[in-house]
């Protein structure tokens, strides 16, 4: 994820996205469902800001090749701690 919750850093996490979101453009689907996934060792609004700076990036992206970034709240009983973005206000 993008707050490195799966061990991986946020510059690995950006470049596996980015390689979904030009296939996500190859295949003609135009949209991509983003979960934000957990906040591994980070305070929840560290790790809400670190997967805004990561979407920020992403978005761009995504735009270049015209593909939209759909982001899906779960709620905390079915993401069982694993989403830092439980409510669509958030």
């Amino acid at each position: 994820g993008f707050t490195g919750s799966d061990g991986a850093s946020q510059a690995e996490a950006l470049y596996d996205a980015g390689e979904v979101v030009r296939f996500v453009a190859a295949v003609g689907a135009g949209t991509l469902g983003v979960v934000s996934g957990g906040s591994g060792n980070h305070i929840v609004k560290h790790a809400r800001r670190l997967l805004v700076d990561a979407l920020v990036k992403l978005c761009d992206e995504a735009a270049d090749v015209d593909v939209r970034l759909a982001i899906h709240p779960l709620s905390p009983a079915a993401a069982g701690g694993q989403s830092i973005v439980t409510t669509l206000e958030q």
